[in-house]
């Protein structure tokens, strides 16, 4: 499987890479086939920055 994710939020390299790893981490990395997971699996985080906003963290952990 392969999934690409964009987004247009204003994120560096690090905090993609702690946000795409804590969101696998309970989702993608949980998924497999006949009990096993894959080793062809890959997930892609794209941020282009376009719109200018930079999400609030705290905004996502009151919901």
């Amino acid at each position: 499987m392969l999934v690409v994710i964009t987004t247009d939020a204003v994120l560096d390299a690090a905090e993609l890479d702690a946000r795409l790893r804590a969101g696998t981490h309970v989702s993608f990395d949980r998924l497999g086939s006949d009990g096993c997971m894959s080793t062809n699996d890959q997930v892609t985080l794209l941020a282009s920055g376009a719109s200018g906003v930079t999400p609030d963290e705290t905004a996502s952990e009151r919901r």
